[in-house]
């Protein structure tokens, strides 16, 4: 049997007032209510990035931290300053 990948979007930019990490709270929630880590479902967290504003640049690595201290790092994919394209 073929599982299918599921896509799950937050889409914002990498900013505190956003609540990003709440994503990741949920995310962490859904995988360990109902998916697992063989579950084939992802978050991607995407957003407005720029390396010349600090909150963008620190804000980044908290998320990563929590995804960090969630263990989901291998289902969360994050994206910065993502084109149009």
């Amino acid at each position: 049997m073929n599982k299918q990948t599921k896509i799950l979007t937050s889409l914002n930019r990498y900013e505190r007032k956003k609540n990003i990490p709440l994503a990741l709270k949920a995310f962490a929630n859904y995988q360990s209510r109902c998916g697992g880590s063989n579950d084939n479902t992802f978050l991607v967290v995407a957003g407005g990035w720029d390396p010349r504003v600090a909150e963008n640049v620190e804000h980044e690595k908290e998320l990563i931290k929590v995804a960090e201290e969630m263990k989901i790092t291998d289902k969360v994919i994050f994206l910065k300053s993502i084109s149009n394209d």
